[in-house]
């Protein structure tokens, strides 16, 4: 009995490594991480082969991973594979998602737990990047500020490491942008009515409601920046259908997402990760729309500014708003290339 024990173990051992040396170039695969209440799958896809894996960080908090692999990041897919990973209360993860507990800390240890399971799966070997878009430039500081030692380097698009501070800022940017297109004479009546919705809200201080207000009128003004020609027009931009009809078909999702989004609800009036940034000290590259109006610029530069790595990029795109790897996807892939491939 011991002897057929020792052979089982062999086998499986020898199927491991097998799997772990055999990385595809056309890589589809399918994991679930299972961690403190929840089961979170990640989406695997690209080339293998190279052993260079970027996991992604949706926004929200409520986001799907998948919504991702659309533009730029899609089509890094066929140099490296992309991890498009659900985070807890996003997309098709399932588990508890409300209470006091449910913290960016403990959703940055789910993070750290997928980089486990990848290892286990792919081998110790990995070339691992992190990307962190809008919510998720908030939650991979959170990462790095946690544990940044499995990481080749760290991706910052358009994200957030001081909510806290963001109301502000947003106040001082969008009359910025409004005054440069009326003199432009662009969709001039929109952009007036866009000051006069500040000055009511300057007034008013922050609420909830007017937050929420703000998000609205930061995705509606990219729409009037993009029909004036101002921000790219996502041309080329692709997505997996079948993927993205299959979450949009279940309830869940958008319940999730508007349960993680109530619980998290404090991370906008008192999460500010500024003065920790220095500690991350890999290498980093920062990137941001020069229209973003879900966050400026200005939060872009302060990260930047505060990342305490020797090896930091910043790279500004003048022709995008909050998803530079749509509006200018060509530029966002090109850039991301040469970022990995300098410090994989």
């Amino acid at each position: 009995m011991k002897n057929i024990t020792i052979l089982l173990f062999s086998i499986i051992l020898l199927f491991s490594a097998c799997e772990k040396d055999d990385l595809s170039n056309t890589l589809e695969d399918v994991l679930t991480v299972k961690y403190k209440n929840a089961e979170m799958p990640a989406y695997i896809y690209g080339n293998g082969s190279k052993k260079t894996f970027i996991i992604i960080l949706n926004g929200g908090p409520g986001g799907k991973g998948l919504e991702y692999r659309v533009g730029g990041v899609k089509d890094l897919e066929k140099k490296y594979a992309i991890v498009y990973m659900d985070q807890r209360g996003s997309g098709m993860s399932t588990g508890n998602y409300s209470g006091p507990e449910i913290t960016p800390a403990l959703m940055a240890e789910d993070v750290l737990a997928l980089v486990k399971v990848l290892k286990y799966k792919y081998g110790n070997d990995l070339n691992l990047f992190l990307l962190g878009h809008s919510w998720g430039g908030l939650l991979g500081s959170k990462v790095l500020l946690t544990d940044q030692t499995p990481f080749k380097g760290w991706i910052e698009v358009d994200g957030g490491h001081n909510l806290k501070g963001l109301y502000d800022d947003l106040l001082v940017r969008f009359p910025e942008i409004a005054d440069e297109q009326i003199v432009a004479g662009n969709s001039v009546d929109f952009w007036k009515s866009v000051n006069s919705t500040i000055n009511r809200l300057k007034k008013d201080g922050y609420t909830d409601d007017n937050g929420t207000t703000l998000n609205e009128l930061a995705y509606n003004s990219e729409e009037y920046l993009r029909n004036d020609s101002v921000l790219g027009d996502q041309a080329g931009m692709s997505i997996n259908l079948m993927n993205y009809l299959y979450e949009e078909s279940l309830i869940i999702t958008s319940i999730s997402a508007i349960t993680i989004n109530t619980t998290l609800s404090y991370i906008w009036t008192e999460i500010d990760y500024t003065k920790e940034l220095s500690k991350i000290t890999i290498p980093s590259m920062i990137m941001w729309g020069k229209y973003d109006l879900v966050i400026p610029y200005k939060q872009g530069e302060e990260a930047y500014d505060n990342i305490g790595s020797t090896k930091k990029t910043w790279v500004f795109f003048e022709s995008s708003g909050h998803s530079a790897m749509m509006d200018e996807y060509k530029k966002f892939e090109q850039e991301m290339i040469k970022f990995i491939e300098a410090n994989k």
